[in-house]
C-alpha cells in the first residue's frame, strides 16, 4: 500500500507555513507522498464554533512566542504579517485550486507562503501579487482570471466528503491517508494528535524536536525580553 500524508493548509495560518517547510522531509523519511489540500480555515473555525487564538489576548501572546520559538528551532525566516488581507485569504486559496488544476502549484505554493510569512508582503495588493507570480514563473494574468471562474469558486467550497465552506477539495479520504493540518504538525500542543493519525495509518510517527530545560529557559527569557 502506498503511503500518503494529506497536508491541509490555509495561507493565513502561520503554523501551517512552518509545517509546510517540514512536511516534505517528514514524508521522505517515511517513504510517503504528500497530497496538498487547500482549506478555508475561517470556515473550519466557524463550523466548529471556534475562533482564532489571536482573539484571546493571553493565547495570542503565547502563540506569538510559540511561532518565534519554532521558527528559531527550524532555522527559518518568519515575520508576522500585519496586512488586512490576512483576515480573508479566500482569493489566495482559490489561487491554490487554480494552480493545482494548471500544473503551477509548486511554484505558486512556495511563493505565496514565502511572501506571506517570511517577507510579510501585502498580497491583498493585486499589482504586487501579479508581480510576485510572474517573477516565479506563474502566468499571473491566467491565474487571476481562473480565480474568478465559477468552477474554481465551486471547488473552493467543497470538502472531500461533501458540500461545505470548509475545504477547497473534492478528494476522497481513505484509511491509508494520514491526515495532518499545518497547525497540527507545527504546534507543540497538537503534535501528539497528528502523530497518532500517522501511527494508525502507517505505524510511524512525526519526529518532534524537543527542547532541553536550558533551551526552554532561554526561550522564555527571549520572549520576556523581546
Amino acid at each position: 500500500m502506498n503511503r500518503e500524508v494529506e497536508f491541509l493548509f490555509d495561507y493565513g495560518s502561520p503554523f501551517s507555513y512552518l509545517a509546510n517547510l517540514q512536511i516534505e522531509g517528514f514524508a521522505k523519511r517515511n517513504g510517503a507522498a504528500v497530497t496538498y489540500t487547500p482549506i478555508l480555515l475561517g470556515a473550519v473555525l466557524k463550523a466548529t464554533g471556534n475562533a482564532s487564538p489571536m482573539t484571546i489576548p493571553a493565547k495570542g501572546r503565547y502563540m506569538a512566542t510559540e511561532l518565534r520559538r519554532w521558527a528559531a528551532r527550524y532555522g527559518v525566516a518568519f515575520k508576522p504579517n500585519p496586512h488586512g488581507f490576512m483576515s480573508n485569504t479566500l482569493r489566495l486559496m482559490r489561487g491554490a485550486v487554480a494552480a493545482q488544476a494548471n500544473g503551477w502549484f509548486a511554484l505558486y505554493h512556495r511563493a505565496i507562503y514565502r511572501a506571506t510569512w517570511a517577507e510579510a508582503q501585502n498580497l491583498g495588493d493585486d499589482t504586487l501579487l501579479r508581480e510576485l507570480l510572474d517573477n516565479v514563473g506563474v502566468p499571473a494574468t491566467m491565474l487571476m482570471a481562473d480565480i474568478e471562474r465559477q468552477e474554481v469558486k465551486t471547488d473552493c467550497v467543497r470538502t472531500p466528503t461533501g458540500p461545505s465552506n470548509a475545504a477547497c477539495s473534492e478528494r476522497q479520504r481513505s484509511s491509508s491517508v494520514a491526515k495532518c493540518s499545518g497547525a497540527m504538525i507545527a504546534s507543540t500542543s497538537s503534535r501528539r494528535h497528528c502523530a497518532s493519525w500517522c501511527e494508525m495509518a502507517w505505524g510511524t510517527s512525526i519526529e518532534a524536536p524537543r527542547y532541553s530545560n536550558k533551551q526552554y529557559a532561554r526561550g522564555l527569557w527571549h520572549s520576556a525580553t523581546s
